[in-house]
């Protein structure tokens, strides 16, 4: 076994123990720091960086296919493994029991939902070189969608999903018109092909809908333009579910 099977072993292993997951976050980022060309290693990390910090980043460059293959062969199995766990840990909510055992639970969801988001964009990173349909990497990422919302991750769940739908709808060739509109934001099935008769996908995206839906009203928003989303996605999801 080489250094680096070795490290991917042991961060494996730490998470499937998960007891003590304090500075997991850097050695996960470390161990990705073959990314870092095309991601911001410290984006996810709850300690590090500010949301309004990561808003005036200018994005890194896209990866080409010559130059993320030699690391999608690398980290492939790892991040799908590493999600399976993920996504496995962070099923459940804080059971609501005594007050310590809360506040332990949420500090370790909180790092392990940074850990899944890191892990995610990775992934994307290397969704070109992958085989199988071109939105399999976003059913993964709909379920870090799911996994925020249950933590009470609101902003992030948002963030997250907003984004997923975006990324969708570039993939599957929206037209540039629509792209630029700040108020479309999904898809339209009847335009994308053997895609919009896909029942995965079209869970896909009724389910972050559904999640975009109750954010804003579990959070308690009082921003009017989120409701306005609100409505503007449920017009819009009509079509899938139809």
């Amino acid at each position: 076994m080489n250094t680096g099977q070795a490290d991917a072993a042991s961060l494996l292993e730490s998470l499937v123990a998960s007891r003590d997951v304090g500075g997991l976050y850097l050695r996960f980022a470390s161990f990705f720091r073959p990314f870092e060309d095309f991601i911001f290693l410290d984006d996810y990390n709850p300690s590090a960086v500010s949301k309004k910090t990561r808003r005036k980043r200018k994005p890194k460059e896209l990866p080409t296919k010559e130059k993320i293959r030699p690391i999608a062969r690398q980290f492939h199995q790892f991040l799908c493994n590493a999600l399976k766990l993920l996504s496995d840990l962070l099923k459940r909510s804080p059971c609501n029991g005594a007050v310590d055992d809360d506040v332990m639970q949420n500090e370790k969801a909180i790092e392990l939902l940074g850990i899944y988001r890191l892990t995610i964009h990775c992934l994307l990173c290397i969704a070109p070189c992958l085989t199988g349909q071109p939105y399999s990497v976003h059913l993964q990422w709909g379920q870090l969608v799911r996994r925020l919302e249950i933590w009470n991750k609101y902003s992030d769940a948002e963030e997250e999903g907003f984004s997923l739908l975006e990324n969708l709808r570039k993939l599957l060739g929206t037209p540039p018109s629509l792209l630029k509109s700040t108020m479309f934001f999904l898809p339209d099935p009847s335009v994308v092909g053997s895609a919009g008769a896909d029942p995965q996908l079209a869970c896909l995206v009724s389910e972050v809908v559904i999640v975009l839906t109750y954010c804003p009203f579990k959070s308690q928003s009082r921003d009017v333009g989120a409701f306005k989303r609100i409505l503007a996605l449920a017009e819009q999801l009509q079509p899938w579910v139809w």
